[in-house]
């Protein structure tokens, strides 16, 4: 099972990337929010890692589906289910039905979706893997 910080570091590489395709935000839109969920998802791993309530299987989810319970039910993940799940919906329509977002669609999904849970997930996942075991 790999490590909380492993997954941190993990969600740091995605923002590099996304970082990278923001340079080109109009061509490339659906990538960024389909590397924008990856990096929400990666914290999200990362909280789960070190939760003591979840299965095995949920504190290393395999799948999305198992992911997404697990966020249901986790005291920290659950408060910001929907937006989680929204942004979720956001990344598949990106990666399997062929939607490349506007840039009006894209900076709204950025603002007002990754953006506030980005910055609540990196906060909870950086307290949860720097305290004690």
């Amino acid at each position: 099972m790999p490590e909380c910080e492993f997954h941190i570091q993990k969600a740091g590489r995605n923002e590099a990337v996304l970082d990278w395709l923001t340079v080109n935000a109009c061509v490339y839109n659906e990538w960024i929010v389909t590397v924008m969920f990856y990096v929400c998802m990666h914290y999200v791993d990362a909280i789960l890692s070190k939760d003591k309530t979840c299965s095995e299987i949920e504190s290393d989810p395999q799948d999305h589906r198992i992911r997404n319970r697990a966020v249901a039910k986790n005291q920290y993940l659950k408060v910001k289910q929907g937006k989680y799940l929204e942004l979720y919906k956001r990344g598949r329509d990106a990666r399997y039905n062929n939607i490349c977002f506007k840039d009006f669609d894209f900076m709204d999904i950025k603002n007002h979706l990754y953006q506030p849970l980005q910055d609540y997930l990196y906060s909870k996942a950086k307290a949860i893997c720097e305290s004690p075991k």
